[in-house]
């Protein structure tokens, strides 16, 4: 039996909705406002300047996934992208109160903040614990939704194999 032939249900509503643009584009847009709101904001503590640096990760998933959005690999490499990014965003966020001038780094232990200061280049020591909880928060949600996604895809994929040759 074809779980999937008919086309209904949650699983292949989420499948059919990942495998075209329109969640990858919202992801974009949502990380490059997000990434323009904290220039605006004027947040230069180094949890802020992590935060860019979590947000230009999953920016990366996104663009990567909106190249094909039905192509396994291209997707797969997004997904690993988007979920190291909120596993990073997670650390990052709930050890904010050890982070300081002198003992933060960035994501894979880029040196960011000497590549790009205009950008990275932290210029407070105080960190704010509002944006601590806000972005542990978002993180916590960007998550979820991508592991409903990447669990559809799979459960999608695991019933259509069942008659299906791979």
């Amino acid at each position: 039996m074809d779980y999937n032939k008919d086309n209904k249900g949650f699983v292949c509503w989420i499948y059919n909705f990942q495998r075209t643009r329109k969640p990858w584009m919202a992801l974009f847009l949502v990380c490059i406002g997000l990434l323009v709101g904290s220039f605006f904001c004027g947040a230069s503590d180094p949890l802020s300047m992590i935060i860019r640096s979590i947000l230009a990760i999953i920016l990366l998933g996104a663009i990567i996934a909106m190249i094909e959005p039905k192509s396994f690999a291209v997707k797969l490499i997004a997904y690993i992208f988007i979920f190291l990014g909120v596993i990073f965003g997670l650390s990052y966020t709930n050890e904010s109160k050890t982070l300081s001038l002198e003992n933060f780094s960035f994501p894979f232990g880029l040196p960011l903040n000497e590549w790009m200061p205009a950008i990275f280049l932290p210029k407070s020591a105080e960190i704010s614990s509002s944006l601590s909880v806000v972005g542990f928060i978002g993180f916590a949600f960007i998550g979820a939704i991508f592991l409903v996604m990447i669990l559809s895809w799979f459960v999608y994929n695991a019933r259509s194999s069942e008659i299906n040759s791979i």
